[in-house]
């Protein structure tokens, strides 16, 4: 029952009116209310066993087994299938129970909970349509596999179709080049192409069962079903220690290994040796957090989540912070159709940049707190060139993890200049004393260029008799200049060595990865420059160090400008 019962929008209770409510039936109650259903009908069969006191009784008993419940006020009804008493209005009861109209704006999901293969025919996936529509010739994704097959045949309620949509029970022959015997599973999805989340961290919102004794802890072992699958894992609480029952809580489910699933699909959990059911819940970001999952910052990111519709949903997250929101994630999270979620982003007030989107009043504020800061820089050190990112992000606020869209958006707008990875109003120009500007004519050849870049300060004081502290101190007001940068604590490059380089490091990416290996040879440089000049683009944000490995976060354009 468990294992089926995610997909469930309506139920069917039946009591037998000689034995009364039997414990299964408690369970399978709890179930439904765990899961939040609500409509139904309760049936009391073999009426004609027993007198009308017995009747009476047990139909009292079936009020209290639903009080309290999503089911409280669900119909109770007297049958017999031996006398045909109730039945014909039972069936006009349960015909007024059609599926709920949930996914109409959704992608094609099948829940696999059946995988043959059929002599003479073929592969065969079967399971109910959770929502969305799938035609004959459509492709589909086995997830969270990722197996790319052809839906070849169609039958629906056991009848051959053209189409199957969101209430059907669908069997699907599949085809195409990974349509193998073992291309899915019980508990895997059919889903339409580029949808769905495959992942083994899942932020859900949990509900102890009313009849649980005791108290959910925290990182609790459980066994997930969501769909038709069963899962081991374990349940992390993240705003509490203890769970007990009456309490709802966020959580995030840690599993032994990725399912699929999308915002708002309903799942239960059953403890270690899935002899009880202790909670149930339903996903609220199916992409759950690896870092900083019970921050108060990720903490109101779930609540935003949480918003019964997707746009209020968006709304509040862009309030989170004023973003940024992944527009192309938030809609698999949702498993929105390409064209209702475009209609609901066209109607947000909202700046897009790419596929990232923000808040707009954040947005206006963010802009003006940059320019602000800057101008008062070049008022403060006339001499500067003017600021990094870093220090415009700090002057910004933390909130904003990447201050670049807005930065960006500036120099678009022809009010900021990057020079160099610094920032400026187009009208400061800053200008070297006499002095310096001779020593810096000096100075400069010793500095090298891209093919041959200059030894670290001491080592060129050392060579070129300079004074380690008076080179130190003209090294940096020469990089307020923005006429060289600091690499490390004891080497500065011109600009434009920097910008060679940094082309070097981006073409030296290799299977979307850079290596101080690969870095070394498209570079030509020594092992301690490529180690210091590496973590340089870690510090600018331009690379994330992971390992070995290097991920690129930002082009040389976007980080150094011109």
């Amino acid at each position: 029952m468990v294992a089926g019962v995610t997909g469930v929008d309506a139920a069917l209770i039946v009591i037998a009116a000689d034995d009364g409510v039997m414990p299964q039936t408690r369970e399978h109650v709890a179930i439904l209310d765990l899961l939040g259903v609500e409509r139904g009908v309760i049936a009391i069969t073999k009426a004609d066993k027993v007198d009308a006191d017995r009747l009476a009784a047990v139909a009292s008993e079936a009020r209290r087994l639903v009080a309290g419940t999503a089911m409280a006020d669900l119909a109770v009804m007297e049958t017999s299938a031996e006398t045909g008493l109730g039945i014909e209005v039972l069936r006009e009861r349960l015909s007024e129970l059609t599926p709920l109209a949930g996914g109409v704006d959704h992608c094609f999901r099948l829940a696999v909970d059946r995988s043959f293969v059929l002599e003479g025919v073929g592969v065969i996936l079967a399971g109910p349509v959770l929502s969305g529509t799938v035609a004959r010739g459509d492709e589909l994704v086995v997830m969270p596999g990722g197996a790319v097959v052809l839906a070849r045949g169609l039958r629906v309620q056991d009848a051959e179709n053209e189409i199957a949509r969101t209430g059907d029970r669908a069997a699907i022959q599949i085809g195409g080049r990974d349509a193998g015997r073992a291309v899915a599973r019980r508990g895997d999805w059919l889903c339409a192409p580029d949808t769905g989340i495959a992942s083994r961290r899942v932020d859900v919102r949990i509900r102890p069962a009313r009849s649980m004794d005791g108290e959910i802890k925290h990182e609790q072992p459980v066994h997930l079903h969501i769909g038709a699958a069963d899962v081991l894992g374990r349940l992390a609480l993240l705003d509490r220690r203890r769970l007990a029952a009456g309490e709802e809580a966020w959580g995030q489910l840690l599993l032994d290994r990725e399912i699929c699933s999308v915002r708002g699909d309903r799942f239960i959990l059953r403890d270690q040796s899935a002899r009880e059911t202790i909670a149930g819940g339903w996903v609220v970001d199916p992409a759950g957090a690896e870092r900083g999952r019970a921050k108060p910052e990720r903490l109101r990111a779930l609540k935003a989540m949480a918003e019964t519709a997707p746009g209020e949903a968006l709304r509040a997250l862009l309030g989170v912070d004023g973003g940024p929101v992944n527009l192309d994630l938030f809609a698999r999270r949702w498993n929105l159709l390409e064209e209702t979620a475009n209609a609901m982003f066209s109607e947000m007030d909202m700046v897009r940049v790419g596929e990232r989107a923000f808040d707009s009043g954040f947005w206006e504020a963010w802009r003006a707190a940059a320019l602000a800061a800057l101008d008062a820089d070049h008022r403060e050190h006339p001499d500067r060139l003017g600021l990094d990112a870093p220090s415009l992000a700090a002057a910004i606020g933390r909130r904003l993890v990447d201050t670049r869209p807005v930065l960006a958006g500036l120099v678009d707008d022809g009010v900021l200049v990057l020079e160099f990875g610094i920032y400026r109003r187009p009208t400061h120009t800053p200008s070297l004393a006499t002095k310096d500007q001779t020593a810096w004519e000096r100075l400069r050849p010793l500095l090298g260029d891209a093919d041959h870049p200059a030894d670290v300060a001491h080592q060129i004081a050392r060579n070129h008799d300079w004074k380690i502290a008076e080179l130190l101190s003209l090294l940096g007001r020469l990089e307020r200049h923005g006429l060289v940068i600091r690499i490390s604590r004891n080497r500065y490059l011109p600009p434009e060595t920097v910008a060679a380089l940094a082309r070097a490091a981006e073409a030296a990416v290799e299977d979307g990865a850079l290596t101080l290996v690969g870095f070394r040879a498209r570079a030509g440089v020594g092992r301690n420059l490529a180690v210091e000049f590496l973590e340089f683009l870690d510090r600018k944000r331009m690379t994330r160090r992971a390992g070995a490995r290097r991920v690129m976060l930002a082009g040389v354009a976007e980080v150094f400008g011109r």
